[in-house]
């Protein structure tokens, strides 16, 4: 599959890489000690730039996922990220110092544009404009036309995954899909008798913990997971209920007697091979294991979930009030550092691939260039199709620099760069 990328480009991207690598750790080094200064704020700001810049430039080095289609959009998301840190009035602080590389390895090729950087005593300010030169110089040799039709972007859009939620769009109002999943051929009777037994263990739970002093957010938990396993909710949203248990049960369990932690400890436990039983829960776990998505990838999908859940929060006719409440949901997860594993980022990631599938599959129909061209500059609150599609948009730009990192998500890429085509 040709990468629309020359060896030379490759070359110069992983140039581009390291030093924004080394501009970054610089940031970190010298960052502001208390969370509530406005600095630390601003510096919030900067760090999720440079993590999606990071991403962005990772999906072009990952040459078995890039292909001449998108080659010039993940150009363009790069340079709008390096102008956003650049003219973050925050990077004052740091862009005047001078620029250290991050030692390399020996035996690694020479890095000539880092070998400049240093014989001049640049400083990071210097690098990073160094580096978004290089990016205007590809963008300029990238042939990446556009043409837009409604069969291309039913092309594009994909059925939605194995997630904790899919999504249904009635009367221009977004919906959480009721779905339920099957277990194994053969284990039904086996399956739901399971789940009556773990309902029963569950409320005994919830009785103990309203006589315990536990904290309430841990009663409020497994208060949540019973209300999963009583309504038949899919297993990954089981699944996802009883991971949020676990940290949580690790966080307080000084506050309840040792006989009621072990019983809870054991009841995790018969959740967890109840939903084994599930072929959805097993491939879950499967493609979380298989994406690659670290801590910062992690932190880009949480902000993700966060913007959008605001989002419809503002303009509540967009949506049913249990769409938020998931993405909402999901982002906990994810900053949670005891929930923060591969089956957290990849949830958020798949659902929010979801929404994107369930807005577009419902809208392709009606969008015809003009509307196109309406959806870039719209408002989100003018609701309708328009307005579902304009927030289709922000959630597929915000979760682009992460979504060919897990398999079947390069489709986002290529739904912004149609949508946002001249």
């Amino acid at each position: 599959m040709a990468t629309g990328l020359s060896e030379l480009d490759i070359r110069r991207i992983d140039d581009v890489y390291g030093i924004i690598i080394a501009v970054r750790r610089a940031i970190d080094i010298h960052s502001p000690r208390y969370r509530d200064t406005e600095d630390f704020q601003n510096q919030r700001e900067i760090i999720n730039d440079f993590e999606s810049l990071r991403f962005t430039l990772r999906a072009l080095r990952s040459r078995s996922r890039l292909n001449e289609a998108n080659t010039g959009f993940l150009l363009s998301e790069a340079k709008l990220y390096l102008d956003k840190v650049v003219s973050n009035p925050s990077m004052e602080r740091f862009a005047g110092a001078r620029y250290r590389p991050i030692p390399r390895n020996p035996q690694a090729a020479p890095n000539q544009l880092i070998f400049e950087l240093e014989g001049q005593e640049s400083s990071n300010f210097d690098a990073l404009q160094r580096c978004r030169d290089i990016i205007e110089s590809m963008l300029e040799d990238s042939p990446d036309e556009v043409r837009f039709s409604s069969s291309v972007l039913r092309s594009i859009i994909p059925e939605q995954k194995i997630a904790p939620t899919r999504f249904e769009i009635v009367g221009d109002k977004i919906k959480v899909c009721k779905d339920s999943s099957l277990p194994r051929e053969g284990s039904e009777e086996i399956a739901a008798i399971s789940r009556e037994e773990a309902i029963a263990q569950n409320d005994h739970i919830v009785t103990s913990l309203d006589n315990s002093n536990c904290h309430p957010v841990l009663r409020k938990a497994f208060a949540g997971l019973g209300d999963k396993l009583r309504s038949n909710a899919n297993a990954i949203r089981v699944g996802m209920e009883m991971i949020t248990c676990e940290a949580l049960l690790s966080q307080f369990s000084n506050e309840i007697p040792d006989g009621v932690v072990g019983l809870m400890i054991g009841h995790l436990r018969s959740i967890s091979m109840i939903i084994g039983q599930y072929e959805d829960w097993r491939t879950f776990c499967e493609n979380a294991i298989e994406a690659d998505l670290d801590s910062g990838a992690q932190g880009i999908l949480a902000h993700a979930a966060e913007e959008i859940a605001a989002t419809l929060e503002r303009n509540p006719g967009l949506s049913d009030p249990d769409v938020p409440k998931t993405l909402l949901f999901l982002k906990e997860c994810i900053n949670n550092p005891k929930m923060a594993v591969s089956r957290t980022g990849y949830a958020a990631l798949a659902t929010i691939e979801n929404l994107i599938s369930a807005i577009y599959t419902y809208a392709k129909d009606f969008i015809n260039d003009t509307v196109r061209h309406s959806i870039k500059t719209a408002s989100i609150a003018l609701g309708g199709v328009v307005g579902l599609a304009s927030l289709g948009l922000l959630g597929a730009e915000l979760i682009a620099p992460v979504a060919n990192l897990a398999q079947g998500g390069q489709w986002v890429i290529e739904l912004v760069k149609v949508l946002k085509a001249p």
